[in-house]
């Protein structure tokens, strides 16, 4: 016998034992088949606030949603895209990992850009915080509208 079948056998004996040890409990999770997450498509309304999101970065930015998509980390696609973020991050409900499909990116990316532009709101004079203003209050008129 080799080593390596030596240390299989060993292995194996040692995760026999502990299952027998345990009584078998959980065995029927360990082999339960993995269920693939399931996720909820965006409320009606929610759809509706996105896309005044991206009309707003449109105008504002002058970056269409198509442009904010890429893999491109230049601050002139970076910055709105983040904006972009934080402000569904305000006015939906949408869960984090949601919010970053729609952008195609990671729920952690959308953490940190919540977290930038939160800092950036609090510089002094910054454009960022009048432009997070600016459309922040379109969104609010719009879900009043609404």
């Amino acid at each position: 016998m080799t080593d390596v079948e030596e240390f299989a056998t060993t292995a194996l004996r040692g995760a026999r034992r502990t299952l027998l040890r345990q009584g078998l409990r959980g065995l029927d999770q360990i082999f339960r088949p993995q269920q693939a997450p399931t996720f909820k498509p965006p409320t009606p309304r929610n759809r509706a606030v996105l896309l005044e999101i991206d009309h707003a970065i449109e105008r504002d930015c002058g970056l269409s949603f198509a442009m904010l998509l890429p893999q491109c980390r230049a601050r002139r696609f970076s910055r709105p895209r983040m904006l972009a973020m934080w402000l569904a991050r305000q006015h939906t409900d949408l869960s984090l990992p949601q919010i970053g499909r729609r952008w195609e990116r990671d729920h952690t990316t959308v953490i940190h850009a919540c977290q930038s532009v939160g800092a950036w709101r609090h510089e002094e004079a910054h454009w960022r915080d009048r432009l997070c203003r600016e459309v922040a209050g379109r969104i609010e008129l719009f879900r009043g509208a609404a």
